[in-house]
């Protein structure tokens, strides 16, 4: 899989869609791109592989995510280090990551309402259509 396409993919569709693709773009390829994601649907042992790759992460930038005082989000890190799945983790972690409306002007916002959403709104499958 390539998430890189799905981001090529998203951005182009979205674009195309509400006619804000810039004219110097005329189409796009993708290739391996996994169109719908959930992280919920990965099978044992990736799930818990990816789970601990994120961990990972999360901890090597524990000192940057303590400085966060977001009510809540203290907790969610801790209920993300102690999930067994990448899509528990996701769940946790959903209500705190930065996300970009669908639509213009693509507003910033804070926030999913779980891991689900959160692959919804990231994965390029409703946009393929609009990509020429």
């Amino acid at each position: 899989y390539s998430l890189g396409a799905n981001i090529v993919t998203k951005y182009l569709g979205e674009e195309s869609l509400h006619g804000t693709l810039p004219k110097c773009i005329g189409g796009g390829a993708a290739m391996g791109n996994p169109l719908h994601i959930h992280s919920g649907t990965i099978a044992f042992p990736w799930n818990m592989l990816l789970g601990a790759g994120v961990k990972r992460s999360i901890l090597q930038n524990a000192t940057s995510l303590r400085k966060h005082h977001e009510p809540g989000f203290q907790h969610a890190m801790k209920k993300a280090l102690l999930a067994p799945t990448i899509g528990k983790l996701d769940d946790a972690a959903a209500p705190y990551l930065i996300r970009n409306d669908s639509y213009p002007p693509y507003a910033t916002r804070i926030g999913f309402k779980d891991g689900e959403e959160y692959w919804w709104e990231s994965s390029s499958h409703r946009y393929v259509g609009h990509v020429s």
